[in-house]
């Protein structure tokens, strides 16, 4: 799994949470779209990662794009953003195993009640 977490932001594969970031600080999709292109365009560019871009690059690109967007710029830290019902984040999949604990006892019961045990 180290070398699965070290090859998953290859290729730009994060880009995507740059433009979730921005739009979760209030910019408009599209706009947040471009900025999240114009991002990988800079580091193809300079022929880095975009994990590696200065503060002032992003900032260039989009005043909105803080050095907090670094937050996101790896794999833990796209993992941990989306943390809406459902989502990856830990506190979100500990969520969804305690409902299917709860729900799988719930039919186990019904289930042992049907047939008689």
């Amino acid at each position: 799994t180290d070398r699965m977490a070290e090859l998953a932001p290859a290729g730009y594969t994060l880009a995507t949470d740059i433009a979730e970031w921005l739009v979760r600080a209030g910019v408009p999709f599209r706009v947040a779209h471009e900025a999240a292109g114009a991002c990988v365009r800079k580091a193809e560019e300079r022929g880095v990662g975009l994990d590696q871009l200065t503060d002032d690059e992003f900032a260039a690109i989009d005043p909105a794009l803080t050095g907090g967007v670094r937050e996101v710029l790896s794999v833990t830290g796209s993992i941990a953003s989306r943390n809406a019902r459902g989502g990856t984040a830990g506190v979100q999949v500990a969520a969804q195993l305690g409902e299917v604990r709860e729900t799988t006892g719930r039919l186990r019961g019904w289930l042992d009640d049907a047939v008689g045990r």
